[in-house]
């Protein structure tokens, strides 16, 4: 039978694998990829500001390492200890062949390389937040009041404002940096599955919810229901005239120029 009405395939006929439906419908239950950074701008364009902006944090912090503890100078450094600035430079170093790395595969559209530096940002990411909660939590914000501008009172109110923007500024800062990773990690889904399963999944997903399936039952219906379409004859020229008799040379004897059979 010809199938007028083409179906909408559904998870059972789909022609991905197994293996990826799961860890599709997974990834859906627990965290969905995002499509944009900001709610306004590009996913791509995001990335690229975010590899570009690490990529100049970590050139400024390998030069600022260089400046201090090489070269001695007391116009660039940090309030660190210098095995601390070692470190930070070690780090930077690394990540710089990373970030570049994922800079090429994010304009030629190679996944593998923009995970490698989703590794190296979750390593980061790490780091960062015990750095983050041993200046905001171990430390007491308290010790590093002026006490000579709370010596009049007001030293309890002080401590307090100071322990809640060390609190807030811990949180803000957390959070944005578990916001660059998913944007990161948003971006290596999409490149992994090729940039459009996210648009035919939810497009998938929205018809079959939709009336349960109906489109399909109503095809099945139509095609079993209706009766065949007519084969129609050829048509000749014995045929005979709309409204009218016989043609004069269908079937009579010509004689003379009369018909004979009228």
């Amino acid at each position: 039978s010809i199938v007028l009405f083409p179906t909408i395939p559904s998870r059972e006929h789909s022609l991905l694998p197994e293996c990826e439906l799961e860890r599709g419908s997974v990834i859906e239950g627990m965290l969905r990829p995002t499509s944009s950074f900001l709610c306004c701008v590009p996913l791509s364009v995001g990335v690229k500001l975010i590899l570009w902006l690490h990529m100049a944090q970590c050139v400024i912090c390998v030069g600022m390492a260089i400046a201090n503890i090489l070269m001695t100078s007391p116009n660039y450094g940090y309030a660190t200890s210098g095995a601390a600035q070692i470190g930070s430079a070690a780090w930077c170093l690394i990540g710089t062949p990373v970030i570049g790395v994922a800079l090429w595969g994010l304009y030629n559209n190679y996944e593998p390389h923009v995970r490698l530096y989703l590794y190296y940002l979750g390593t980061s990411f790490l780091i960062d937040a015990g750095y983050l909660t041993n200046v905001f939590v171990v430390r007491d914000a308290c010790s590093n009041l002026d006490r000579s501008a709370v010596a009049h009172g007001g030293e309890a109110f002080a401590c307090g404002v100071a322990r809640s923007l060390s609190g807030v500024a811990l949180v803000a800062l957390t959070w944005s940096m578990l916001y660059v990773a998913y944007v990161v990690w948003s971006y290596c889904e999409d490149l992994a599955e090729g940039g459009s399963h996210s648009a035919i999944a939810a497009l998938l997903g929205s018809a079959e919810g939709r009336k349960g399936g109906s489109l399909e039952e109503g095809t099945h219906a139509w095609m079993t229901t209706c009766a065949p379409i007519p084969e129609y004859q050829s048509v000749s020229f014995a045929s005979t005239p709309f409204g009218g008799k016989p043609h004069m040379l269908n079937g009579g004897q010509h004689h003379g120029g009369v018909d004979r059979s009228v």
